[in-house]
């Protein structure tokens, strides 16, 4: 079988790498980490895994010094060769990200896959994430599913809601709602948040089970709890349609308004669009352009709305949209803004209703983190 580039230099990454790495002297003599004592060092260079994941965690993170990924790849390749199943994700996390060595996804599936073959779901879970990526050709979905399937299979509930996920979208397998349900209910029952979120959204949208607002509210609400961003708005969006619940646009500004102090960017616009046309509140453009501001940060279409918002409002009312939009940015995990200038899209008519943007929408499916 003729061996491919990629495949080359994930045999390279896998052997002659850890090769040099197990035979290379590193001199304690200044390198070590605070906290790490010389005999941790000489363990670790004897062969004892478990200080050679000290001493990569302490390179990792940085203790007492600056952090050193080339060191901690060395030491983590150490341990993964020794059959350590947590240096191998790490190790295969860092050759996905290219931190301390060179970026290489074929070496990184090699290690996922061989922690993996000794049953851990972080590898099989981190597998399936890659495939997925890669997700346009039939042949790697399919991989995907029956890696977050495996995953789920041993109870990893990051890969039930995905796997759940899959079956909605149809991604590597036929679409099965039934089947999507009961991945989705049982890590919903284990109080996983976006899982919780994704059955309340089945019970919304009546997928596999039949449409049920008012059990969608009490899955969200479950999610909600936990700070989950998705379901806040959703909430929201109940209670501004009365669905499941009474009609309450007040209430709807306040959930969109809690999603978007915890910075989520489809909360701002809501909010953006509810205080220029007045809804559950005053119209007040001046809060609409502090939003809008945070939005514009990482939304180049809001940069453009930002100067018809800025010809409607007077140059004070102006100034103290910056100044709150800034003072919000340093708890908001955003940037804060700079001086925003677009070309806008087409005629903004002023502050009537039809000229605000788009009414308040609803958050879509949830897919889990990764890789782990």
């Amino acid at each position: 079988m003729r061996r491919t580039a990629g495949a080359s230099a994930a045999v390279l990454a896998l052997g002659l790498f850890a090769n040099n790495a197990s035979t290379q002297t590193i001199d304690p003599a200044g390198a070590l980490p605070k906290n790490v004592s010389a005999s941790v060092f000489l363990r670790a260079q004897e062969g004892y895994v478990a200080d050679q994941m000290k001493l990569a965690k302490a390179y990792l993170n940085g203790t007492g010094k600056a952090k050193d990924p080339e060191q901690a790849a060395k030491w983590l390749l150490k341990a993964a060769h020794s059959g350590n199943l947590d240096a191998q994700i790490r190790i295969g996390n860092m050759f996905l990200e290219g931190e301390g060595v060179a970026q290489n996804q074929e070496a990184a599936l090699q290690w996922f896959r061989r922690a993996a073959s000794e049953g851990s779901f972080d590898g099989m879970y981190n597998m399936a994430l890659i495939y997925w990526k890669n997700a346009a050709d039939p042949q790697k979905a399919e991989q995907a599913f029956l890696w977050m399937q495996r995953a789920a299979k041993r109870g990893f509930l990051p890969a039930m809601n995905n796997l759940g996920f899959f079956y909605l979208e149809g991604v590597g397998t036929q679409t099965d709602d039934v089947e999507a349900e009961k991945w989705l209910r049982k890590a919903a029952k284990a109080h996983y948040a976006p899982a919780e979120y994704n059955y309340g959204k089945l019970h919304e949208d009546g997928r596999g089970v039949p449409q049920d607002h008012g059990k969608a509210l009490e899955w969200y609400s479950k999610a909600a709890k936990q700070g989950h961003a998705g379901a806040l708005i959703n909430i929201g969006y109940l209670h501004l349609h009365g669905l499941g619940v009474s009609q309450d646009s007040a209430k709807a500004l306040k959930y969109f308004k809690l999603a978007a102090e915890g910075g989520d960017t489809w909360a701002m616009e809501n909010l953006v669009s509810m205080y220029l046309r007045g809804i559950g509140t005053p119209r007040d453009p001046v809060a609409a352009g502090v939003w809008l501001l945070l939005v514009a940060a990482s939304d180049s279409e809001a940069r453009m709305m930002v100067e018809h918002l800025r010809a409607e409002v007077s140059p004070v009312q102006w100034k103290t949209i910056e100044q709150r939009a800034v003072k919000r940015a340093g708890h908001i995990p955003l940037a804060a803004p700079n001086d925003w200038i677009g070309s806008p899209k087409g005629p903004w008519s002023g502050p009537s209703q039809s000229s605000a943007p788009g009414g308040p929408g609803r958050a879509g499916w949830e897919r889990s983190p990764g890789p782990c």
